[in-house]
């Protein structure tokens, strides 16, 4: 038998990244072998959560699970959505993406830092939708490619790396959303403390103490 997902509306507030993990559980605990992703009652779905549920079939299927995505159930908006940002041709035999305002589905389940820059570079900041200096745009990517390259070399994510982007113009917001599904923050600043009661709070704070999880990163090499 089947285990079928189904995939609700998804913006980004809390309650929706909960809804996400949610998703994700579900599919941890099943024995189930066979996975089926269904839109029916999705109404909207962020850009956030197309990286999200893109990660979450990779993950899947590296654990030896079919998914399937029921591409029927999906509602003309949606579908057209996903065709827009690549996330269909990804999972699919067409190819085919139109952008429009979609900074397009990627996935690197390798370190590919040059490529990783160059998606940043020409689709979420190289289309003239902010107006910045060439020297302010090169150092907001490659602040933004560190999260690429801690994913692999500290988060340790056997899948790799999940991106997906959005404008909104009527919000005048440019949104990316990057995931992973490695070892998170907390769990790493626990295991290097050695304090299993370490709050998530306490730990993400511990380690944007300048030069913290550096050390704690390099002593783990050295060990």
């Amino acid at each position: 038998m089947s285990l079928i997902l189904k995939v609700p509306t998804l913006n980004d507030d809390i309650q929706d990244f909960e809804r996400l993990f949610s998703l994700h559980q579900q599919a941890i605990d099943t024995d189930r072998e066979h996975l089926i992703l269904d839109f029916s009652e999705c109404q909207f779905l962020r850009h956030s959560a197309v990286a999200f549920i893109g990660g979450l079939v990779r993950l899947n299927q590296l654990k030896g699970k079919t998914v399937r995505i029921d591409w029927s159930s999906c509602s003309t908006p949606i579908a057209t959505n996903l065709k827009k940002n690549g996330f269909y041709g990804a999972f699919s035999n067409d190819s085919r993406e139109s952008n429009g305002n979609s900074i397009p589905y990627r996935e690197y389940p390798i370190q590919d830092s040059d490529s990783f820059v160059s998606y940043l570079s020409e689709f979420w900041l190289g289309r003239g939708w902010i107006d910045i200096s060439e020297d302010l745009k090169i150092e907001i990517i490659n602040k933004i490619a560190e999260i690429h390259e801690n994913a692999f070399e500290h988060a340790e994510s056997k899948v790799g790396v999940f991106a997906c982007g959005q404008r909104y113009p009527n919000l005048c917001e440019l949104n990316l959303a990057i995931v992973d599904f490695g070892v998170g923050i907390p769990q790493r600043v626990r295991s290097h403390t050695g304090d299993p009661t370490t709050s998530a709070t306490e730990a993400i704070e511990w380690a944007m103490t300048r030069g913290q999880l550096v050390v704690a990163a390099s002593q783990e090499v050295k060990d």
